[in-house]
């Protein structure tokens, strides 16, 4: 939902969750809720009866497999298909979220269809449709980038069908660009800002020089303005430049270059996926880290396994929490 708009959604919305919590996890509601659902709230939820008609039901994953994303795209891929054999196969996880769920949804199979978007938009939406034409998917997945995301938001919205983005750290996913139809659940740029912008300014104080890198799409711009605010308004902290480079940069030197003579003591890298390793890496053969402070707002554990512990020691970083996380990267 919007993001300025969180305590005053109007009841169809709220009944719109509702309507996708059943479908997703609890399956406890009878397929006359759901007609009686759709005769209420009036607009049409995706290719429903059609989607539903069968023994199977489809949902459709458009996530990048080569390209800049493809470790997270492939890992966004397990982590469905492993909900999706809980589903169908009644894990006691999928029991204590859900008691009523035994195996499948409704008592029908649940499938999960895929391909590769390369963290393209258009590729993405084309990969969408073909599942919608071809198999009545009843839920749409996928995106690592939120540039995918905000283009699925618009499908989804034209096509009346659900979409759950896979990993958006946009603000705008939710904010500007928010659709009656989607839906995210991890955490974005306002978000990492908050989190991490007040560590920063305890650990290190207020009045310090920080250049940015940022990706140049919704992601990059959103995720960089958020901490930017935040460090500027609390910290007093300013930004002496702002380095924007596309996504799938291989060669980070010229930003690097004008980074270095910048004045900044921190460097605050926007950079995801393999641009985070990429830029990472570079910097410190530019010689530029440890003596700037590397700051990664936005980042999943990937990054730790892939650049090493000597290139992240001493790097502050915003990530989803899990209880083990610590032990697994200490």
């Amino acid at each position: 939902m919007p993001l300025d708009d969180q305590n005053t959604s109007h009841i169809s919305r709220r009944s719109m969750l509702h309507a996708g919590a059943g479908l997703l996890g609890s399956a406890v509601l009878p397929l006359s809720s759901f007609a009686a659902f759709a005769a209420d709230d009036k607009p049409a939820i995706g290719t429903w009866p059609a989607g539903s008609a069968g023994d199977t039901v489809y949902i459709g994953a458009a996530v990048p497999l080569t390209g800049a994303y493809a470790v997270q795209g492939a890992d966004e891929l397990k982590g469905w298909q492993l909900a999706v054999d809980h589903i169908n196969n009644g894990h006691e996880l999928m029991k204590a979220l859900a008691p009523k769920v035994d195996k499948g949804l409704l008592g029908k199979k649940v499938e999960l269809l895929s391909a590769d978007s390369a963290a393209k938009p258009n590729q993405a939406v084309e990969l969408e449709q073909n599942f919608i034409h071809q198999n009545n998917i009843i839920l749409m997945t996928g995106s690592t980038s939120s540039a995918v995301a905000v283009a699925l938001n618009k499908f989804a919205q034209r096509e009346k069908i659900l979409y759950v983005a896979g990993i958006s750290g946009s603000n705008d996913t939710t904010g500007k660009d928010c659709v009656r139809y989607g839906f995210r659940q991890n955490f974005y740029g306002q978000t990492a800002a908050n989190a991490i912008g007040p560590i920063l300014v305890k650990t290190y104080g207020k009045g310090k020089k920080a250049a940015f890198m940022t990706p140049d799409y919704t992601y990059g711009h959103t995720v960089t303005k958020s901490v930017n605010d935040y460090l500027t308004s609390q910290g007093g902290w300013e930004m002496v430049t702002d380095q924007v480079s596309p996504l799938g940069t291989q060669d980070f030197s010229q930003y690097l270059t004008n980074i270095a003579n910048s004045g900044a003591e921190f460097i605050v890298n926007v950079n995801w996926g393999r641009d985070a390793v990429l830029s990472i890496q570079q910097a410190k053969q530019f010689g530029l880290t440890p003596s700037m402070k590397m700051v990664i707002p936005y980042q999943i554990p990937f990054l730790a396994k892939e650049v090493g512990p000597e290139l992240t020691a001493g790097v502050f970083a915003a990530t989803d929490f899990w209880w083990t996380l610590q032990d697994k990267y200490p």
